[in-house]
């Protein structure tokens, strides 16, 4: 569990520009996946949840890689917030 919790914590530090050190493997994809969750809790309770009970250390983060949940957060990502136009594509 602490290596689940390390790399939840220090993944984030590695957007700043004056973080230095080795980046994990990975990185750009976590840093994605993130990127897809936060805009997809905005937009679906359910991936809030799942959202929150990750930062909360009550379930894994990797349990957000599983595809149900990848989808349900990609689907609420594309949609647009109450009065923001529709995104393209």
């Amino acid at each position: 569990m602490v290596d689940s919790v390390w790399k939840l914590s220090t993944t984030a530090d590695f957007r700043l520009s004056h973080v230095t050190g080795d980046r994990p493997k990975g990185l750009w994809l976590t840093h994605r996946l993130n990127d897809l969750y936060t805009r997809a809790t905005l937009r679906d309770a359910e991936v809030h949840r799942l959202f929150l009970r990750v930062l909360n250390l009550q379930v894994r983060p990797e349990v957000m890689g599983r595809p149900d949940h990848l989808v349900r957060a990609w689907r609420a990502s594309r949609r647009p917030l109450p009065g923001e136009a529709p995104r393209a594509g």
